[in-house]
């Protein structure tokens, strides 16, 4: 919103010039820029779709005193499940160079607002699942009778697997048909058990972390980690959330990642001669 009422030239300008960069290099931007009515259009690629070759579809933005191109994102357009996928893109490909491309079909997850897993061979995605997780917390937090309850929480509440937020993950995965029952259950123990906002949040985190990976479980193979990429709360949460249902998992930094796949595909267009090594 920022950007679209103060210019995003303006505003890239004034990054690159906090950087000290020349007014001739070149910029690489991917996510919520390339959507229709931000920036430019990007437009989505449809699956299966190769990442590396996801740079060659980059899109010029016209107008800009310097070379400015806007990644595109992906697209499923199947009738009984379309999704989208925008920014996450360039994580996944950052990913495959991390994790490797040698091997089979693996499973990442990557929570945030917009939850998104994905199953991806090498750096081939073949499908993806989006979850509104995080903005279903947001909404139930703030305008449902369960602010009530979780209003005067501590801004960064305790994530463990032995604790309540571990037991509402189990009963959420175990029986995601009584979603709105354990939703409304947090007012339930607030006022006949007195639990205070701090578990209230927990438990409510938990609920509908569970049910995302009631979702997915279906697709975990053998005993392969789900690549998780995240950072900060939601990697700690996260984390959590698998142990309590023994998932395997493996972690990596969300920003390594998405500058990781940045570098490549900066490669990739001509824009730089090396991309930078993924540690």
């Amino acid at each position: 919103r920022f950007a679209l009422e103060n210019g995003f030239d303006g505003i890239l300008e004034s990054h690159l010039a906090a950087l000290g960069a020349s007014d001739d290099t070149p910029a690489l931007i991917c996510g919520m820029a390339g959507t229709k009515g931000a920036w430019a259009e990007a437009g989505y690629i449809d699956l299966p779709a190769n990442l590396v070759g996801l740079a060659a579809q980059a899109i010029a933005v016209p107008g800009t005193g310097r070379k400015v191109l806007i990644l595109p994102g992906l697209a499923k357009r199947d009738p009984a499940g379309a999704d989208v996928i925008r920014g996450e893109e360039t994580m996944l490909l950052g990913a495959s160079l991390k994790v490797g491309g040698s091997r089979g079909k693996r499973l990442y997850c990557q929570p945030g607002t917009h939850s998104k897993w994905i199953s991806m061979s090498g750096s081939e995605v073949g499908d993806f699942r989006t979850y509104m997780t995080g903005e279903l917390f947001d909404a139930i937090s703030n305008h449902t009778i369960l602010r009530q309850s979780v209003k005067s929480a501590d801004e960064e509440p305790a994530f463990a697997a032995d604790g309540p937020f571990g037991s509402a993950v189990r009963a959420a995965s175990a029986r995601p048909e009584r979603f709105t029952n354990l939703l409304f259950g947090i007012r339930g123990s607030a006022i006949l058990f007195g639990a205070g906002a701090d578990i209230s949040r927990e438990k409510l985190s938990g609920y509908l972390i569970g049910m995302e990976l009631a979702g997915e479980v279906m697709n975990l193979r053998n005993d392969d980690p789900v690549i998780l990429i995240a950072a900060g709360v939601l990697k700690e949460c996260y984390e959590a959330a698998f142990a309590a249902l023994n998932v395997n998992y493996q972690t990596y930094d969300a920003e390594e990642l998405v500058l990781a796949g940045l570098g490549r595909a900066a490669q990739v267009l001509g824009l730089i001669d090396a991309a930078p090594a993924v540690s």
